[in-house]
């Protein structure tokens, strides 16, 4: 996250939308993932070991790591990071993160976990 970006997705767009029907779809599904996640955590977006893009959740502190999954973006579900602004709106939280996201750290991580399946294979 960064206060200077946000907006349009730029390169990783395609991807994403070609994985989840349209940038918009992926943005409802990982918002609803997010709204719906219970208690402290994470929503995320990652990928498999086959390639496929995903949206999970994680309780805690736990990691997509620990699932054989590749991070890419991730957002803070816990309370401290939106209460002082948003007391207990998770949802209006999670819309307004969407104008802080640093897509080319994303498209970074996206390219990695590319390089990262194929060193595997």
């Amino acid at each position: 996250m960064t206060p200077t970006k946000g907006g349009s997705p730029g390169g990783v767009e395609g991807e994403i939308s070609k994985q989840f029907g349209s940038f918009d779809r992926f943005r409802e599904i990982f918002q609803t993932a997010g709204e719906n996640h219970f208690g402290s955590g994470w929503v995320w977006l990652v990928r498999g070991p086959e390639g496929v893009l995903q949206v999970i959740t994680t309780p805690n502190q736990d990691s997509p790591v620990m699932r054989g999954l590749y991070p890419i973006m991730g957002n803070d579900l816990w309370e401290h990071a939106y209460y002082l602004t948003y007391r207990n709106k998770r949802a209006e939280y999670l819309k307004a993160w969407w104008q802080i996201v640093n897509w080319e750290a994303v498209a970074r991580r996206m390219d990695e976990s590319l390089r990262a399946l194929d060193r595997a294979a």
